[in-house]
């Protein structure tokens, strides 16, 4: 930030704490300070009157609370994504909360997206689509971190900025002002905080946007140690899943859309689906469950949970069937959607078979970002 811009915010810095000097107000929290200072991590200022709205996504994987005024609404939730903004405002005025661990952002030479750089200060800098000022330490629940303000040049031309898994984070198409952020070592993960808006209205979208930020507080994912499933040591999830069964022979997680099931299968039966009897889990279930006239198929792909090596396969139940028993206490449904399939052979001389079921006539490949999530959780598998 040059010395005219950073005359101008102390100076409408100054104003606006006159002006809540009132005695029935409480002073706003501060949008900007100087290059060695901390933002305060203290209680929000809130406006009296309006109506305040407790946030916790079900799906970001970085679990975390914050609150905001009747002035914002939740615009998406994905689980490297989530966003607000400022109602009556459109795109314009937006903050969004992006996990970057994975992310690419944008190669400035080309269109092409590389990944994220070790020094985001120094790309921002060398990037000649941005005017980048000088970065600040800031304070966000608690974490320490780095903020710097740009502003992005119009061009003419959609070019994808941030590439995330679940969306593309465009920029190039408008003249705005940007304010960054960046956390690290949030349960390991990074934290990409975007604050946007034209640059006639950027200094008043940052003071609504420092209200929401005083708030943060970041949480721990549950980390479950089941009592009964002892193969499992640990496995991580998000507020919106839970457990529903810890048996000995299976661990059942749900979010209210779909379960994940892990079964012991060494000793398992299923139904046989010619005779209706019980059979031995099958030797070589993914030949079976191609030949099971129950279900369409797809082609197997090998895997790895925890550590384990295995065969994935997705399979769709055939409509004419009204209600069927699988096995493993499980029915088929013609209102089900997709089941996906993971069989591990061997987890401590044990066959473990995980499986899925998709919304209700939902396919898993129209669920990108369910299946992230899902991903996430069978990534932090531990076994015994």
């Amino acid at each position: 930030m040059n010395t005219r811009k950073l005359l101008v915010s102390i100076l409408m810095l100054v104003s606006i704490l006159l002006s809540a000097c009132a005695p029935v107000a409480t002073p706003l929290a501060p949008t900007a300070v100087p290059t060695t200072a901390i933002l305060p991590t203290a209680a929000p200022t809130v406006v009296p009157d309006q109506e305040q709205t407790a946030f916790s996504s079900s799906r970001f994987e970085i679990p975390m609370t914050l609150t905001y005024g009747s002035d914002w609404y939740s615009e998406g939730e994905f689980p490297d994504l989530f966003t607000l903004k400022i109602k009556g405002t459109g795109y314009a005025w937006e903050l969004g909360f992006i996990l970057a661990t994975d992310a690419q952002i944008a190669d400035p030479n080309s269109s092409a997206t590389i990944p994220w750089p070790d020094d985001f200060v120094a790309y921002l800098q060398s990037n000649h689509y941005f005017e980048a000022g000088q970065p600040i330490s800031v304070t966000v629940g608690g974490v320490k971190g780095i903020q710097i303000d740009a502003l992005v040049k119009n061009i003419g031309r959609k070019r994808t900025f941030l590439a995330l898994e679940s969306t593309d984070w465009l920029y190039l198409d408008d003249t705005e002002m940007y304010r960054f952020i960046m956390l690290d070592g949030i349960n390991g993960q990074r934290l990409f905080i975007t604050m946007n808006a034209p640059p006639d209205g950027f200094s008043k979208a940052n003071e609504l946007e420092q209200k929401v930020l005083d708030t943060v507080v970041f949480t721990q994912p549950t980390v479950f140690s089941p009592k009964t499933f002892d193969l499992i040591t640990s496995v991580n999830f998000g507020s919106g899943w839970h457990v529903e069964e810890d048996l000995l022979q299976d661990l059942y997680l749900d979010n209210g859309q779909m379960p994940i099931v892990f079964n012991v299968v060494t000793t398992a039966h299923l139904v046989d689906p010619v005779g209706g009897n019980l059979i031995p889990f099958p030797d070589d279930f993914m030949s079976w469950i191609q030949s099971n006239p129950d279900f369409k198929t797809g082609e197997p792909t090998q895997v790895t949970v925890g550590g384990s090596s295995g065969v994935q396969i997705d399979a769709t139940p055939n409509t004419n069937i009204s209600k069927k028993e699988f096995g493993l206490t499980w029915n088929i449904l013609t209102s089900d959607g997709d089941w996906r399939f993971i069989l591990l052979d061997n987890v401590n001389g044990e066959h473990v078979l995980i499986f899925m079921i998709a919304p209700a006539g939902k396919t898993f490949s129209e669920l990108p970002e369910l299946q992230q999530e899902i991903q996430h959780i069978l990534d932090s598998v531990v076994f015994a």
